[in-house]
């Protein structure tokens, strides 16, 4: 069962994940070659992620790695699940190599119940990564799980392992340009590796967010409605009208569709 696709910077390569996991399966990567016309040719052999089921992967900025967020499928205790992030290196032919798993070691919740982790984010320098995790509890909260990247793609925890974030907070999306990171009602900086609150803003609840290109545009849906802001030198999104940052047609399917 496809579950998601992500296309390579250079614009000559496609990647699609079958999220075969959900049915006890590790997931298995199809990989393509993009024509100048945007016809896709595949490129074999499929990769089977063993034994990883892959829920979310994000590219490096620099081509050269994906990372892939996933669970270990058929555990005995099937409500506890165990996350990983899963590298891949890619060679100049466009083809990926798996490379050893980090697991995360993130809090548990309420009477033992596993986290939620459904969002791997890696800054726009390609030095960092983030998981965003749920934990549900008697009061939920949301966790950041902080990493560096090595020159060669490995990750390792970075220090502190986990950013500070409100109660309640899920962050989701990072600015283009690395300065800054959104949460429902937080604006979050970049400290070097860390991620730091300095301001809050007026987010719509249980929206998705997507940032333009430019970092000067952010979007948030909530089923078909779609709200725009302008995002200012102080990082700080100001609802503004639709006609001054009108999306593409395809970014307002990636926030509406989620």
């Amino acid at each position: 069962m496809p579950g998601l696709l992500i296309f390579h910077p250079s614009g000559h390569y496609a990647y699609i994940s079958a999220i075969d996991g959900y049915f006890g399966n590790p997931s298995t990567f199809s990989q393509y070659s993009v024509a100048a016309d945007g016809h896709l040719s595949r490129i074999p052999p499929d990769l089977k992620t063993t034994p990883y089921a892959i829920n979310w992967m994000v590219m490096h900025p620099s081509g050269l790695y994906l990372y892939g967020l996933g669970t270990l499928p058929n555990q005995p205790v099937p409500q506890v699940k165990q996350f990983y992030i899963v590298p891949f290196s890619i060679d100049a032919n466009g083809a990926l190599a798996q490379q050893p798993a980090v697991q995360l070691q993130a809090e548990q919740g309420y009477l033992g119940q596993s986290p939620d982790c459904q969002r791997l984010m890696v800054a726009p320098s390609g030095r960092f990564a983030y998981v965003v995790c749920y934990i549900q509890s008697i009061y939920p909260k949301t966790a950041i799980y902080q990493y560096e990247i090595a020159a060669d793609g490995s990750i390792t925890p970075a220090q502190p392992a986990a950013a500070d974030t409100p109660q309640g907070l899920e962050p989701v999306v990072i600015d283009p340009r690395g300065t800054y990171a959104y949460g429902r009602g937080s604006v979050f900086a970049f400290d070097g590796g860390s991620l730091r609150q300095i301001a809050s803003w007026s987010a719509p609840s249980l929206a998705n967010y997507v940032i333009d290109g430019s970092g000067r545009y952010l979007y948030a849906g909530v089923g078909p409605q779609l709200t725009v802001y302008s995002i200012g030198p102080n990082g700080i999104p100001v609802q503004t009208s639709a006609a001054a940052g009108q999306p593409p047609l395809d970014i307002y399917s990636i926030v509406t569709a989620q």
